[in-house]
């Protein structure tokens, strides 16, 4: 896929139709992504693939908000009555950019 010693980044472009914003994911967080299904459909640029976050507990713990997440993902994780996100790509996006 990546070689592990070029620390490049991935610019992500998402277009929400009134303005475009363009995100940096690290090589470190896709290298890290190992177990993603989705051949990282969220470097597609496409906002509707990104889990919503709804809470996030010190840039650790991201809490998705219900009915809104991807149910095929290996990183989402059922806690208690939420579910949470493990994901590096997502998880950086939203600690960098709180998208």
């Amino acid at each position: 896929m990546h070689d592990s010693s070029i620390d490049n980044n991935h610019i992500l472009i998402f277009d929400t139709g009134s303005t475009k914003m363009k995100f940096k994911v690290s090589n470190k967080s896709i290298l890290d992504a190992t177990k993603c299904r989705g051949s990282f459909s969220c470097l597609n640029g496409m906002r509707d693939c990104l889990c919503d976050i709804d809470d996030c507990s010190d840039g650790k713990i991201h809490f998705v908000k219900p009915m809104n997440f991807n149910a095929n993902c290996e990183y989402r994780i059922p806690f208690g009555h939420s579910q949470t996100c493990n994901c590096p790509v997502r998880k950086e996006i939203y600690n960098e950019y709180r998208v």
